[in-house]
């Protein structure tokens, strides 16, 4: 059954970066379905609610089970809050707009390390995920049997952050046709991560 649903998940992602590729492709504007306006970043975000959503359904089965942990619930509800943060950040560019208003507030003029403001917020809240996976080791040592699958998925959330930091502007690469392909490749990871984590918590459930 979960690999039927890995399954699944995984050929309706790639059906979402074709889609986009072809329709970019049609329109003559690659990059633009992986835009922040696009189609891509609204598939991130049900990916995003659907991980937030088994967190609050594991937070209730962990409340409700005989013997269930405490310390349990609190990790799965932390990951649904977590991951409501990132649903709507993905929709309302959150993280983009406190880089804004710190820029204006401080009267900072934008440079290449200033500019990466935003990125270094989302990289801070992916080392506080592991963190927080960490301190909640022992209610979770049930699902050790995932440690693979959290790894994969720390990797593609790490990758993403890292593209997200060189395609912030064009200083790091400069050639345009590179720089639209990695802004590119990193909408595609952070659809890939998030179908990763989606894959996680369902095995979790």
């Amino acid at each position: 059954m979960m690999k039927k649903f890995d399954l699944t998940l995984g050929l309706i992602v790639l059906a979402v970066i074709l889609g986009a590729l072809l329709i970019g492709w049609l329109d003559n504007d690659l990059y633009g379905p992986f835009s922040e306006s696009g189609y891509v970043t609204a598939c991130s975000a049900i990916l995003l609610m659907s991980v937030a959503a088994y967190g609050w359904f594991l937070c209730l089965r962990s409340v409700n089970a005989t013997g269930g942990s405490r310390r349990e619930s609190h990790f799965w509800f932390l990951v649904m809050c977590a991951f409501v943060f990132l649903t709507l950040d993905e929709l309302m560019q959150l993280h983009e707009g406190f880089d804004f208003f710190v820029h204006a507030e401080l009267d900072i003029n934008e440079s290449a390390i200033s500019d990466r403001l935003d990125d270094v917020i989302v990289m801070l809240f992916a080392i506080m995920g592991v963190w927080v996976i960490w301190y909640f080791r022992e209610p979770l040592a049930q699902y050790r049997a995932q440690l693979r699958q959290v790894a994969l998925s720390l990797v593609l959330v790490f990758l993403m952050v890292t593209l997200d930091i060189l395609t912030n502007r064009r200083d790091i690469v400069e050639d345009r046709s590179w720089f639209l392909g990695l802004k590119i490749l990193e909408e595609v990871v952070k659809l890939t991560a998030g179908a990763s984590l989606l894959v996680l918590v369902h095995r979790c459930w």
